[in-house]
């Protein structure tokens, strides 16, 4: 797998960054934070700092006005006790195509959905050509491109894995997922667990053949990210966007444009070639409509275990999701007193003891129920 930073219009190798993270580059550090001072409007704004890679130069200007669209909204950073939000912004389909195709993500993340990471539809458009480029769901069609959510980070690291599969769905599968999707008001479904679909609020069980047609769908193209916010030695990830693909697509090549997706360096024409790829960003902004995400994730994660209906059927899970975020609330309530525990008996002002007070205080901003916050 290969995976690219978007640094203006740059593709920059990810190893490279964290290379040069981990040795103190000064060059790399000046950027990092002209950068995260234009994004917060904080002193040492310096629009024309500029920082070199192997793949060409970028100045932060350039790097804030990678979505290339007038007045665009910067990027928020991202690190424990923000926002996380990552986001599908553009597929790629290469050699594959001619038939249905099914964009499913999933996120790893051990505290929200107890160490397992459920599979979530985002997008599932009928008939796409080969060398399609995907932009999000069609005026026509149902899907989201939200792959992740949380109020408040508060993992050490996240793993995600995003596949692409090809095959002729039926109708009625096609029709039963977007009808989910557009209830959940742009939250994914999750799923198929036991034939079951789990939306915010309801779980729908399938006709096995439906149930079928989406547990036997193989990934033709799949590959994984792992974001690292609080590990040792490891750089914390950069907000804006990402390019995945596998290594046979030379990244090196080419530059990348909101619209187009990789354009030729050298002709500035739109990549055609066989090799997908994927676009994805990263970003520490809050957003109250995405609310809904982990707790769903995370009843999506344990409530097929005890689900049994009747094949086509579906129920309405308001009282029981309301429990598991109950459960969650009551787990962070937890973890925020245990961390209380330990903060007093660090120093004042000491960096172990900010570490540990930004690990509460994500802890509490997760909280959902007024009355379980300190």
């Amino acid at each position: 797998m290969t995976m690219s930073l978007v640094v203006g219009t740059t593709l920059v190798d990810a190893d490279e960054v964290a290379t040069r993270t981990r040795q103190g580059d000064s060059e790399l550090q000046a950027f990092a934070a002209a950068l995260n001072a234009g994004a917060s409007g904080g002193e040492g704004n310096d629009p024309n700092r500029r920082a070199s890679f192997a793949a060409g130069s970028v100045t932060v200007a350039e790097f804030q006005a990678t979505a290339l669209l007038p007045n665009a909204t910067p990027f928020q950073p991202v690190g424990i006790g923000k926002p996380l939000t990552l986001m599908l912004r553009h597929a790629y389909t290469g050699r594959y195509g001619k038939k249905d195709m099914l964009l499913t993500s999933a996120v790893r993340d051990p505290f929200t959905t107890f160490g397992l990471a459920p599979r979530a539809i985002n997008l599932m458009p009928k008939r796409i050509p080969k060398k399609a480029h995907i932009k999000g769901p069609a005026a026509t069609e149902s899907g989201t491109e939200l792959v992740y959510y949380i109020p408040a980070l508060t993992a050490q690291a996240l793993t995600l894995t995003l596949d692409m599969a090809f095959d002729d769905f039926p109708d009625d599968l096609v029709d039963k997922i977007a009808g989910a999707i557009t209830t959940a008001g742009g939250i994914p479904v999750f799923g198929p667990y036991s034939g079951i679909l789990l939306a915010v609020g309801a779980a729908v069980k399938l006709l096995s053949k439906l149930a079928n047609a989406l547990v036997d769908a193989h990934a033709e193209f799949s590959v994984s990210d792992r974001l690292e916010f609080q590990v040792p030695d490891s750089p914390i990830p950069v907000a804006g966007y990402r390019v995945l693909s596998t290594p046979s697509l030379n990244h090196a090549d080419f530059n990348f444009d909101l619209e187009q997706g990789l354009l030729h360096k050298d002709t500035g024409k739109p990549y055609d070639g066989d090799e997908p790829y994927v676009v994805f960003y990263v970003d520490g902004s809050k957003n109250d409509s995405f609310k809904e995400f982990t707790p769903t994730a995370a009843s999506a994660a344990q409530l097929s275990k005890f689900l049994s209906q009747k094949e086509g059927s579906e129920v309405a899970l308001g009282t029981i999701t309301d429990a598991f975020k109950l459960f969650s609330d009551v787990r962070y309530r937890r973890e925020a007193d245990r961390l209380n525990k330990e903060i007093v008996k660090l120093p004042a002002g000491s960096a172990e003891r900010k570490k540990m007070e930004e690990s509460r205080d994500a802890a509490i901003a997760n909280i959902l129920e007024e009355l379980l916050k300190p």
